[in-house]
């Protein structure tokens, strides 16, 4: 069975939709913070440090994704829990 090809659209819309998702999740992130927090600037202190975490995280998924996605030329490779590249197969 041959995965998926993609169109460029498709890519586009995906990770537009990915993006709107971890923005609203910011959004909600904050608001819990400012509940919690006595502080706006303990809220940006923890903010700052949960968002270099995420940040990281975030990065290697969409890593992952875009690779995973192949070149549209019919070449797929996936990346493993190890982060190496297999030959999609």
């Amino acid at each position: 069975m041959n995965p998926p090809v993609f169109t460029a659209e498709v890519v586009r819309q995906r990770v537009e939709a990915w993006l709107d998702l971890m923005e609203s999740t910011d959004q909600l992130y904050i608001a819990a913070l400012r509940s919690r927090c006595a502080s706006e600037e303990e809220v940006w202190r923890q903010y700052k440090a949960a968002w270099d975490y995420a940040n990281r995280e975030h990065e290697k998924t969409l890593e992952r994704m875009l690779i995973n996605l192949g070149d549209g030329g019919g070449v797929c490779h996936r990346v493993d829990d190890d982060g190496g590249l297999t030959d999609g197969g």
